[in-house]
């Protein structure tokens, strides 16, 4: 499953397409979301941001979350640009069934261990 905004502007929809579609196929077999982070060009303060941690084994594009900052002001951001942390762009891919089923054991009020 594919969350995007609905007032996003995809420039490049090929490179979209492939990291959307890469995204998709780590998602596959694991209960992970997969946020997509853009590298910014310029300070951005209308955006929130996304701290990489560690790079996966097994893709080099792939990274786990440190932390996700709030929308920075202008020197926070100039801070953010030069630390190489991503812009948060709403845009989320992952597993629906493994979500569908998690969410109602939880609304039926079932204990279950996720």
């Amino acid at each position: 499953m594919v969350v995007t905004p609905s007032d996003a502007l995809v420039i490049d929809t090929g490179e979209f397409r492939r990291v959307v579609e890469k995204a998709l196929r780590f998602t596959d077999d694991s209960s992970a979301i997969v946020t997509i982070g853009i590298r910014p060009t310029r300070a951005e303060t209308g955006y929130g941001y996304i701290a990489a941690a560690d790079q996966l084994q097994t893709d080099k594009e792939i990274f786990t979350v440190d932390a996700f900052k709030e929308k920075p002001d202008k020197e926070t951001a100039e801070k953010y640009l030069g630390r190489q942390l991503l812009l948060e762009c709403g845009n989320l891919c992952m597993e629906c069934a493994y979500y569908y089923f998690r969410d109602a054991c939880i609304c039926s009020g079932d204990s279950t261990d996720f």
